[in-house]
C-alpha cells in the first residue's frame, strides 16, 4: 500500500502536527519535474508487477544486505535481475545473471549480450537497473523535463566533509537569488532534521548539520540524503554520517 501522495515524494511527516492529524492535500506535487518523475517510475514498477508473472515468482534470491543489492527472479516466461547502488560512489555488482545470451534493461530500453554471467556491472552512486531475458515495451518517463526547457537548476550544493562523524557543512550556491528549504531524510524516506525553510539565498550560503534529529537525539552511522528545494527545482545529495 502507498500512503497519500506516496508515488510522489510526500514529505510532510505522520507526527506533523499529530499521529492522527488531517494531513494537507498536496495536488500541486504534480507540478514537480522531480516528483512527476518519480510517480512515473513507481507506474512502470507497479505495471512490471501486475503484468508479467515473473514478478510472482516463488523462485527467487535476494541479496541485499549490504550498499550493493541484487534481486533475481526465476520464471518460465523471463528471468529478472535488479541491481542497485545504494552507495555515495560509483560501485561494480556481480549479476549473477541466469543464462549467457541477450538481456534487456526496463527503464532505458538498452539491450546487453551476456557471455560471462558474473561480468562485473558498473553503477553510479544512487542508479538501480532492472535486466529481463524478455524485451517489454520501455516506460515512457521524465518527457515533461524535455516539455518544460524554461525550467533550470540554477543552483548547486555540496557537503562537506562528506562522510563525517560530526558536524557536515552543507553548501549552496545560487546564481540568482531564491528561497529554499533544507531537509535531512534517511533511506526511507522519511524526514530526519529541517535545516531551513524559506532560506534566502544569494551567491554562497554554508549552513550546518549536528547529526542530530529535530528532537536533537544523535543520528546513527548510515547513508543519509540532503535534499533542497526551491521554486526553480529540488536537488538531492547523499552524505555518510560515520
Amino acid at each position: 500500500m502507498i500512503w497519500q501522495f506516496g508515488e510522489l515524494g510526500y514529505d510532510v511527516s505522520i507526527d506533523d502536527p499529530c499521529r492522527v492529524c488531517n494531513k494537507p492535500i498536496l495536488w500541486d506535487y504534480y507540478n514537480d519535474i522531480n516528483r512527476k518523475n518519480l510517480y512515473q517510475v513507481f507506474s512502470a514498477l507497479t505495471n512490471l508487477k501486475t503484468s508479467y508473472e515473473a514478478f510472482s515468482t516463488t523462485n527467487f534470491e535476494l541479496n541485499v544486505a549490504g550498499r550493493y543489492k541484487r534481486i533475481n527472479l526465476y520464471h518460465n516466461t523471463m528471468d529478472v535481475v535488479v541491481l542497485g547502488n545504494f552507495d555515495v560512489t560509483t560501485g561494480s555488482l556481480d549479476p549473477a545473471f541466469s543464462k549467457t545470451g541477450m538481456w534487456y534493461e526496463y527503464f532505458s530500453g538498452d539491450s546487453l549480450e551476456v557471455t560471462d554471467v558474473n561480468a562485473s556491472i558498473d553503477l553510479l552512486p544512487g542508479a538501480y537497473i532492472i535486466y529481463r531475458t524478455k524485451r517489454l515495451t520501455t516506460p515512457d518517463i521524465a518527457l515533461d523535463v524535455i516539455k518544460h526547457p524554461d525550467i533550470s537548476l540554477d543552483f548547486s550544493v555540496e557537503a562537506f566533509p562528506n562522510p563525517s562523524t560530526d558536524i557536515f557543512n552543507i553548501s549552496i550556491y545560487a546564481e540568482l537569488p531564491t528561497t529554499v528549504d533544507v531537509s535531512i531524510y534517511d533511506m526511507s524516506g522519511r524526514v530526519i532534521s529541517r535545516l531551513a525553510s524559506q532560506l534566502r539565498v544569494s551567491g554562497m550560503q554554508v549552513i550546518q548539520w549536528n547529526g542530530k534529529s529535530t528532537a536533537g537525539t544523535e543520528i546513527e552511522s548510515g547513508l543519509y540524503f540532503v535534499k533542497i528545494h526551491s521554486p526553480r527545482g529540488s536537488q538531492v545529495l547523499k552524505i555518510i554520517r560515520q
